[in-house]
């Protein structure tokens, strides 16, 4: 099946969490977009409906939509959702069952891109999902054995991964053995 949506966590995959600041991140004195996401957005936005989602619990959907407007990513997004319009959480599959509904597509037809292992790999994949790890860090696959769909280190990757669907590179697959 061929894939729709692109369904991207907020924090740390898309805006910055500064540690220095807590509360709603529409309100901090400072946000700064993760580097190259907005090259990245504007590439895969011409293609797929873009999606952001957020377990954040300073913030509500129009939030993170107010806080993406100061880095010019709003613009992006047909849909964003936060654990508090949906009523679950990551990893919870109820929380990918909710979004896939709204948004009218099968889970065949969504990925999930995001930083956390736990939250955003799992949860998807658990929701049937594809999943696409941003280990920005470089660090070992937490699993036995990778079970994500591919995973980037830089945000500029993301688009070469999309493009080849899904599949992980030579370098990749070694990097998991």
């Amino acid at each position: 099946m061929e894939l729709k949506t692109i369904v991207f966590d907020w924090g740390d995959t898309l805006m910055v969490n500064l540690p220095e600041y807590d509360g709603a991140m529409k309100n901090w004195p400072v946000v700064k977009a993760v580097s190259g996401i907005k090259q990245v957005l504007e590439t895969l936005s011409k293609k797929y409906q873009l999606v952001a989602a957020s377990n954040a619990v300073d913030s509500n959907a129009n939030d993170v939509r107010m806080a993406l407007k100061r880095e010019n990513l709003n613009e992006y997004f047909d849909k964003v959702y936060t654990a508090s319009e949906l009523g679950s959480r990551k990893p919870h599959k109820e929380f990918f069952f909710k979004i896939q509904e709204s948004v009218g597509v099968t889970a065949q037809e969504c990925v999930m891109v995001g930083d956390s292992w736990a939250d955003d790999v799992n949860g998807a994949l658990s929701a049937g999902w594809k999943a696409i790890w941003f280990n920005r860090n470089i660090q070992p696959c937490p699993a036995l054995s990778p079970h994500h769909h591919a995973e980037y280190y830089q945000t500029h990757e993301l688009i070469a991964i999309i493009n080849h669907e899904l599949l992980p590179d030579w370098n990749t697959c070694e990097t998991w053995m």
